[in-house]
């Protein structure tokens, strides 16, 4: 009995180790715009991240490369982006802007070795890794992909630019970014900050919206003073930047949320700083001010149900810390105790299913991590009956990358990622309607903010702005979320 009990163990060993050891043989394979890439050296997997001939790939995604051996320098240009990478090094440029990688690039039985995710995002694709079949996909054109295992939606269809809302007709050479937006007293607002005209200089301006459908425009009317130059709500604290990051309506009182930058050198040092007005927008004063670097810098308020108070609501606070750094938060307050930031609560994970709430800042866990972000937004989106994270992620690009995520709750479990918009690719409708009037470069986009009400339970059409630094204004995007719901379905 004990021979025959032996030999069942050696035989199972011998199994596991066979059955493991074809595991371990199986090669990565990647798929470019669903064609199969051929390597002359197959792919590596070192610290969870995965390495290919930088040639083959490259060639692939249609990018040029030049190699200095004597530096040992990969250079990478498309006609938006330019890539600087040097071997065994954990620092990369990406238009000049520096990017630490978690894994350096090699040289393995000569052949230049590079990061996979980080090249590809970098030049505006769409990275999937399937664990299970050792199996990269990735997209260089933005449109639908099929729902993979009925779970998740890799990327939306297109975004419309819809309008821009500032610097054409009655604003015509205003430059202006974030578009920030809420209701008050049946009224859509939108808040720009560092806003410009020439030699004129506002920080921060307000706009109300004449139109309820996006749909066609927004038709706002911004604020001017009696010269006709942006008019200022709200001036700057800090010597660098004062701008608005997150806005609600309570109690016919506007709450605005500022990002109060002390010093945009990277990584920016900021602030968060509460403001209010009781007379519509016409005047501002400060409620409190945050420190430095805390878990919430740009903060985006919403109303939803109380956590522990059944038929009660409550004011949540979805935030972010050290800039385009942070993972994303969440806190919760009493809604009458918006201006009391000491009775704030955090969230600090789950017991049992449900959150737990702590009193102090520092014990506040992420409700979204392994993602570097800076402006957020979020609202309930009735159309999915969820809601809609939308953020843009500087974890593996600089310019970064546009996502949203779903959750019933707010405290999730959030969905994974999906893509909306690329921070490197030049979208048709720039070259359309921004360059008519000149040749210009891509203009490095950001923000990302939900518009409030916008999003019926029968349309999947919804509604954000979107900032560009080149030109320097702020536009209205729509994007169909019908491939996001039919994906929910299938669950």
């Amino acid at each position: 009995m004990k021979i025959k009990l032996l030999v069942v163990i050696v035989m199972t060993l011998i199994l596991i180790v066979s059955f493991t050891t074809f595991a371990e043989s199986k090669e990565i394979s990647v798929f470019i715009d669903s064609e199969k890439v051929f390597f002359d050296a197959p792919p590596v997997i070192e610290n969870g991240r995965t390495l290919v001939p930088v040639r083959a790939i490259l060639e692939a995604m249609g990018a040029t490369l030049d190699w200095n051996g004597e530096k040992r320098t990969v250079v990478v240009r498309t006609d938006s982006v330019k890539i600087f990478i040097m071997v065994d090094s954990n620092v990369a440029t990406v238009n000049g802007t520096e990017i630490r990688l978690d894994v350096p690039a090699k040289i393995i039985k000569d052949r230049v070795f590079v990061p996979l995710r980080f090249i590809s995002e970098n030049l505006g694709a769409i990275v999937e890794w399937n664990a299970t079949a050792k199996t990269i996909t990735i997209t260089t054109t933005a449109g639908p992909l099929p729902a993979r295992d009925g779970e998740t939606i890799s990327t939306l269809p297109e975004t419309k630019m819809i309008e821009r809302l500032i610097g054409e007709g009655e604003t015509e050479g205003w430059g202006s970014d974030l578009g920030v937006s809420f209701m008050h007293k049946g009224k859509m607002y939108f808040l720009g900050g560092d806003t410009n005209k020439r030699d004129a200089f506002a920080p921060n301006i307000i706009g109300v919206a004449g139109d309820f459908n996006p749909s066609d425009g927004m038709n706002i009317t911004w604020g001017k003073d009696e010269n006709g130059n942006p008019k200022e709500f709200f001036a700057i604290i800090e010597p660098s930047s004062t701008v608005p990051a997150g806005a609600i309506s309570i109690s016919d009182t506007m709450y605005i949320f500022m990002m109060d930058v002390i010093n945009w050198d990277y990584p920016a040092i900021a602030r968060s700083v509460l403001i209010k007005s009781e007379d519509d927008g016409r005047t501002f004063r400060t409620v409190w001010e945050g420190r430095k670097d805390n878990k919430f810098v740009n903060i985006a308020p919403v109303i939803s149900s109380h956590p522990t108070r059944q038929g009660k609501d409550a004011l949540y606070l979805v935030g972010s810390g050290k800039y385009r750094e942070s993972p994303i938060y969440l806190a919760v307050t009493e809604i009458d105790a918006i201006e009391n930031r000491a009775g704030y609560l955090y969230f600090a994970g789950l017991e049992n299913g449900s959150p737990v709430w702590k009193t102090s800042e520092s014990d506040a866990l992420p409700i979204v991590d392994g993602v570097k972000v800076g402006e957020l937004s979020v609202q309930w989106n009735g159309y999915l009956g969820k809601w809609l994270l939308s953020y843009f992620d500087y974890s593996t690009s600089n310019p970064g990358n546009m996502y949203f995520r779903t959750a019933s709750n707010l405290w999730g479990p959030w969905s994974n990622p999906v893509f909306v918009f690329s921070g490197t690719r030049q979208y048709d409708w720039y070259e359309e309607v921004v360059t008519r009037k000149g040749p210009q470069s891509w203009g490095v986009p950001y923000g990302s903010y939900l518009l409030p009400e916008t999003n019926s339970a029968s349309s999947p059409k919804t509604y954000f702005t979107l900032s560009l630094w080149v030109p320097y204004s702020i536009f209205l995007m729509e994007v169909d979320l019908s491939v996001l719901a039919m994906a929910e379905k299938r669950k």
